[in-house]
C-alpha cells in the first residue's frame, strides 16, 4: 500500500512478534520513563492543572477508539492532584478500549499502593505479569510499543518535544504498525521546526506531511470506500472519523508554504471549510481555526472565530490567542495610519516649498522646525493614542487569560513582558520576563533572557543589561538554529563592548570576544577594516599576527562548536 508522495506502508505477514524478553522490556521501561515523569511533575499544582485542562480540551474531539493516551494522562495528572477516585476513572475508560495497556495497568497499580490499597493492585500486577509471559502478539498492538506510544503522547503534551519523538521511533521501531505513532510523530515534527533553520524545517515539515498521510491511508480517515485514500476529505455525505489528523495536516500544509513563502494550498483550504462545516460550533475548532487564520494574515476573520471560541468556553489558552489575533490587527491598523501621516506630510513639505519664496529666512526656519516636530510625533508610539488604547485592552485581556491559567503561563507572560516594554512600563516587563526565566523549559528561559537584556540595552540600563545578556549567550545552544536571536545577541555583545570602550577593566574586550564567538565572521571583517589603508606588505603583516594571536581561540571555538553540535538538542535530525 502506497502512501501520498511514495511513502511506503510496512507490509502485513502473519509472522507474530516474538515476546521472550517483554517482561523485562516492559518493566524496566515503566521504571525508567514513568519515574522521570513523576519528578518533573511533583509539587507544581498549577502547572499540574493547566495540563489537566488542556487535555481535557482536546480530548473531546478524538474519537473514542484514540482516547486510551488521552484517558491515562488525565488520570495520571489527576492522582498527582491527589484525586485518586477520578483517575481511577479515567484508567478503566483507558483499559475498556485496551484491557493491555501496560501503561495503564502500570498508573493504575501505583495509585492503588499510593493509596494505601495494596490488595487492590495485586489483581493489576498479575494482569501486567500475564501481559509480560505472552509469546505472540498481534501487530499492531505490541504492548511495549503502545507502551512507547502512550509515554510519546504524554511527553508531547508536556511540551518534551525531544523526548516525545524519540518514543514515538522507539514505538515504531519495535512495532511498525502501530500507526497511531505515526500521528504523533508528526504532531511533534511540526512543534520542533519552529525552532531549527529553514533548510532544516523544510525537511522536517516534508517528514511530518508523509507520516500523517502514512497515517490517514492505513487509518482510512474519511476514507469511505474499498480504495485507500491520502486525503482526509470525505466522499459524499459522509464525516470526519479523525478530526486531530485533519487539523495536523492542515497545519503542516499551511506552515510548508509560509516557509517556502508560496501561497496556501487548495487542499489546506478544504479542510478549513470542512472542519468550520461539520464543527464550527465547537470551541476547541474555532481556537485552532481561528489561530491559524491569524497565522495565515486573515486577522478579520481570526477575530471573529476566536471571538466565538471565547464565547463558548473560557479559558486561558484561548484568551491568549485572541488578544494575539487583535494585537496583531491593531499594529496592522496603526502602520496603515502611519503611512497616511507620511503622505500627509509629504504633501505639506511639497506644498510648503512652493510658498518659501515669500516667506522670510527666519519665518521658513520657524516653519520647518514645527514640521520636523510634528513629524517625529506622529511616529512616537505616544503619538498614536488608538494604538495605547489597544495595547491596554490586549494587557486586560492577557491578564484574564493569566488568572485563568493560575497565574502560570510562560507564553502569556513572555507576550506580556513585550507589551509592558512597548508601554514603557520598565518595572512591569522586567517582572514578567524574569518570571519566565524560572522556567524549567530552556528555551523559554533563552528567549525571556535575550528580549530583557534588549528592553534593558534599549533603556540604556547597562549594568543590568550585562548580566542578562550574559545569561542569554550561556542559554543561545537551545536556539542556535535561530539566525536571528544569534544576530541580535551578537548585536546586544558588540554593544556593550563600545559602551565599556572608555573603561579600562578588560569589558570592552571581553564583550568584542564574545561578539567574535557569537559570530566568526568578524575576524574577517576586522582584518578588513583595520588593513583597508595599509600596502600589502602590512596587510600580510597584520594577517599574520592576527592568525598567531587567534589561533587558540579559533582552535577552541571550533571544538566548543562541534562538542555542543554532538551533544545538542536537535541532533538526531
Amino acid at each position: 500500500m502506497l502512501a501520498h508522495g511514495g511513502a511506503r506502508a510496512p507490509e502485513r505477514n502473519s509472522k507474530p512478534f516474538d515476546l521472550d524478553d517483554a517482561a523485562y522490556k516492559i518493566e524496566h521501561f515503566l521504571k525508567d520513563f514513568l519515574s522521570h515523569y513523576t519528578q518533573n511533575l511533583k509539587g507544581d499544582r498549577v502547572s499540574i492543572q493547566n495540563h489537566l485542562d488542556r487535555v481535557s480540551f482536546e480530548c473531546r474531539l478524538v474519537p473514542d477508539t484514540c482516547k486510551g493516551p488521552y484517558y491515562n494522562l488525565i488520570g495520571y495528572l489527576y492522582s498527582l492532584l491527589g484525586k485518586s477516585d477520578k483517575a481511577e476513572k479515567c484508567y478503566n475508560s483507558a483499559l475498556k478500549l485496551n484491557p493491555d495497556d501496560t501503561v495503564s495497568l502500570a498508573n493504575k497499580a501505583r495509585n492503588h499502593i499510593g493509596g494505601g490499597d495494596v490488595e487492590k493492585a495485586y489483581p493489576v500486577l498479575r494482569k501486567l505479569k500475564e501481559i509480560s509471559n505472552k509469546t505472540t502478539n498481534t501487530p499492531g498492538a505490541h504492548p511495549l510499543s503502545l507502551a512507547q506510544s502512550s509515554m510519546a503522547y504524554a511527553h508531547e503534551k508536556l511540551g518534551l518535544s525531544c523526548s516525545a519523538l524519540r518514543l514515538y521511533e522507539a514505538a515504531l521501531q519495535t512495532d511498525p504498525f502501530n500507526f497511531t505513532s505515526y500521528l504523533g510523530k508528526a504532531e511533534v515534527l511540526l512543534k520542533l521546526s519552529q525552532h531549527v533553520g529553514r533548510s532544516h524545517r523544510v525537511a522536517m515539515l516534508e517528514r511530518a506531511i508523509k507520516s500523517v498521510r502514512l497515517f490517514i491511508t492505513e487509518h482510512n480517515v474519511m476514507n469511505l470506500g474499498d480504495k485507500a485514500r491520502v486525503s482526509p476529505l470525505p466522499r459524499s455525505d459522509k464525516g470526519v472519523n479523525h478530526i486531530q489528523a485533519v487539523v495536523i495536516l492542515m497545519q503542516l500544509l499551511n506552515e510548508r508554504s509560509r516557509v517556502t513563502r508560496s501561497s496556501y494550498t487548495v487542499e489546506a483550504y478544504e479542510y478549513i471549510g470542512l472542519l468550520l462545516s461539520q464543527f464550527g460550533e465547537d470551541p476547541y475548532i474555532l481556537y485552532t481555526i481561528g489561530t491559524e487564520k491569524r497565522n495565515m494574515g486573515e486577522l478579520e476573520e481570526s477575530l471573529l472565530l476566536l471571538q466565538k471560541a471565547v464565547n463558548c468556553q473560557e479559558l486561558g489558552i484561548v484568551y491568549h490567542s485572541y488578544a494575539q489575533t487583535m494585537l496583531r490587527l491593531e499594529r496592522d491598523k496603526h502602520e496603515e495610519r502611519q503611512e497616511v501621516r507620511k503622505s500627509a506630510s509629504q504633501q505639506k513639505s511639497r506644498e510648503d516649498i512652493g510658498e518659501a519664496e515669500g516667506e522670510t529666512g527666519e519665518s521658513r526656519k520657524r516653519k520647518n522646525a514645527s514640521s520636523k516636530g510634528e513629524k517625529s510625533h506622529a511616529v512616537a508610539f505616544e503619538g498614536d493614542d488608538e494604538l495605547k488604547r489597544a495595547y491596554i485592552e490586549v494587557v486586560k485581556l492577557l491578564k484574564h487569560a493569566l488568572t485563568l491559567c493560575r497565574g502560570h503561563s510562560v507564553a502569556i507572560s513572555m507576550e506580556l513582558g513585550g507589551i509592558y516594554a512597548s508601554l514603557n512600563r520598565k518595572g512591569d516587563a522586567e517582572a514578567q520576563y524574569l518570571k519566565v526565566s524560572e522556567s524549567s523549559d530552556q528555551l523559554s528561559r533563552a528567549i525571556a533572557y535575550r528580549k530583557l537584556g534588549l528592553y534593558l540595552l534599549k533603556t540604556h540600563d547597562m549594568e543590568k543589561a550585562e548580566d542578562i545578556i550574559e545569561k542569554a549567550i550561556a542559554l543561545k545552544d537551545v536556539d542556535r538554529n535561530n539566525e536571528d536571536s544569534i544576530k541580535e545577541l551578537q548585536n546586544a555583545a558588540e554593544l556593550l563592548g563600545n559602551y565599556f570602550a572608555s573603561e579600562s577593566n578588560g569589558k570592552s574586550k571581553y564583550w568584542s570576544d564574545k561578539a567574535i564567538e557569537l559570530n566568526p565572521e568578524n575576524l574577517v571583517d576586522e582584518i578588513q577594516a583595520k588593513t583597508s589603508k595599509s600596502s600589502k606588505e602590512k596587510r600580510k603583516k597584520y594577517r599574520l599576527r592576527l592568525c598567531v594571536d587567534t589561533t587558540a581561540s579559533w582552535a577552541t571555538f571550533a571544538w566548543w562548536e562541534m562538542l555542543h553540535w554532538s551533544q545538542g538538542l536537535y541532533h538526531d535530525f
